[in-house]
């Protein structure tokens, strides 16, 4: 992957994160998200209709409950836990940008990504220790790798609806993610055309 990572970008939230692509918007993009449709995210980040940064109830337990699913995830990894970074903001594109929960590197400098989830049903995800995540969710951890070309995995650690914690690992896969990178770089495009996603 070429560019060189950025790693300062907008506050999330603001107008100018509004018009760029984060891993937050990328499943709308694809028409995988279960809260968002390609035209409404158009509209709303070329600011036909105002960003709505309320959330909801999925996205308010997660900002809640993440600190201690990292937690505890770092307790079962002290391999990953050399250097942790929170919240970094990741970028090779001027256009967008990532800001996976953590950033953590081992001994020998290989660099990972974590994700925290919440499951209010676990009936969405698969067998743990697999990549076998929702849709969206793994859109979401892909661009994260595309933003980060030294991230070799992302792990995800689910609290689940029981209180376990599991966990499941996405591999980098650079075929993937250089269609992922098409497909968002035609949608960031056409926010300047006239004509929107159907």
């Amino acid at each position: 992957m070429s560019g060189q990572l950025l790693t300062v970008g907008p506050e999330p939230g603001t107008p100018e994160w509004a018009t760029i692509v984060t891993a937050s918007k990328v499943s709308a993009i694809l028409g995988v998200s279960p809260w968002e449709s390609p035209r409404s995210l158009w509209h709303t980040m070329r600011g036909d209709i105002p960003w709505d940064a309320s959330g909801n109830d999925t996205t308010r337990r997660g900002h809640y409950l993440e600190g201690g699913v990292l937690a505890w995830w770092r307790d079962q990894h002290p391999e990953w836990t050399g250097r942790v970074e929170s919240q970094p903001w990741c970028s090779t594109v001027p256009w967008g940008g990532a800001t996976p929960h953590q950033r953590c590197t081992g001994q020998d400098e290989r660099v990972v990504l974590v994700e925290a989830k919440t499951a209010a049903s676990d009936d969405e995800w698969g067998q743990p220790g697999t990549d076998e995540i929702p849709t969206h969710y793994l859109a979401q951890v892909y661009w994260q790798m595309a933003m980060d070309p030294a991230a070799e995995r992302v792990y995800v650690p689910v609290l689940t609806s029981y209180l376990r914690l599991v966990e499941y690992v996405i591999e980098r896969d650079d075929e993937v993610i250089a269609d992922l990178l098409a497909r968002c770089a035609a949608f960031h495009a056409s926010l300047t055309a006239d004509t929107p996603p159907p």
